[in-house]
């Protein structure tokens, strides 16, 4: 089953599930059931609107989640810390022998 088509199917799937679990009708049968539900509409907006909005955002993280990733952006791999160079030491005279006196 290819992404596309399932993607499609939960899409539809949680669109369905989010207008019924808000009660807002998907379509209506006549005229005078949309002049109803607009005057029910108004008096009720306050309760339905922050469920109806909860729902959306719940349903647009779903889809979100399972849209997938692969977008093809790669972060930049971090620059290595340079290693600082190691200092050389100073080479320490040694002291020439006085001669003896014989």
């Amino acid at each position: 089953v290819s992404g596309s088509y399932m993607f499609k199917k939960i899409a539809v799937y949680f669109t369905v599930l989010s207008f019924t679990l808000s009660g807002i009708p998907a379509f209506s049968q006549d005229e005078g059931a949309d002049e109803a539900v607009e005057e029910e509409a108004i008096v009720e907006e306050e309760e339905t609107g922050i469920a109806a909005g909860v729902w959306i955002a719940i349903t647009g993280a779903v889809l979100a989640l399972f849209s997938g990733g692969g977008d093809g952006y790669e972060p930049p791999a971090p620059a290595p810390t340079p290693v600082p160079p190691t200092p050389t030491p100073t080479p320490t005279p040694t002291p020439t022998p006085t001669p003896t006196p014989t």
